[in-house]
């Protein structure tokens, strides 16, 4: 096995201990018997202190930030005055799953009819905002968990006041995991 394969190796293992649902894993090194490096999570006993404890530091270590306090979206009363908004998440599409990688997708969402001057759109990702409300309607995430989560897109007035949500959609990430 070359270096680089090894090395490959190595970062596919410390990347799957340090995702593990964010729990913080002890994961063991040591060298066997026929001279490979050796990741586990299991302690070994017959290695008599030739074992280095490695700590990996648990992924999404931000908070999200505090959630604003929303009005509720348009009522019937009121609508009649306002355009008829249409927000709609194009990408992902509803039910896809993102395949195996490190969690990173994008979001895209279609407005109709587009911003006006004091509008902004804010994307929530089971409940909680992501970001601060902006005015292009695209979001890169980054190391989302795996499992499955619901994407709302808002439209807000000013910077709290919803006048439009899209129907939710549910996404699937897949990452690895060790047992």
């Amino acid at each position: 096995m070359t270096k680089t394969h090894r090395c490959l190796r190595l970062l596919t293992l410390l990347a799957l201990f340090a995702n593990e649902a964010g729990a913080q894993t002890a994961v063991y090194k040591y060298v066997d018997e026929k001279g490979q490096v050796v990741y586990t999570d299991q302690p070994p006993t017959d290695k008599d202190g030739k074992v280095e404890t490695l700590e990996i530091e648990p992924s999404n270590l931000s908070a999200p930030p505090p959630m604003a306090i929303r009005e509720k979206p348009t009522t019937a009363s009121n609508k009649a005055a306002t355009p008829d908004y249409q927000t709609t998440i194009t990408q992902p599409t509803d039910g896809e799953t993102i395949p195996y990688g490190p969690g990173d997708f994008s979001v895209t969402a279609r407005l109709s009819p587009p911003l006006s001057g004091n509008e902004r759109v804010q994307l929530l990702v089971d409940g909680l905002p992501i970001g601060q409300p902006q005015r292009q309607p695209q979001w890169q995430l980054r190391n989302v968990f795996r499992g499955e989560h619901t994407l709302v897109v808002e439209r807000l007035l000013g910077a709290d006041q919803v006048v439009h949500r899209s129907i939710p959609s549910i996404v699937y990430v897949l990452r690895p995991s060790v047992r």
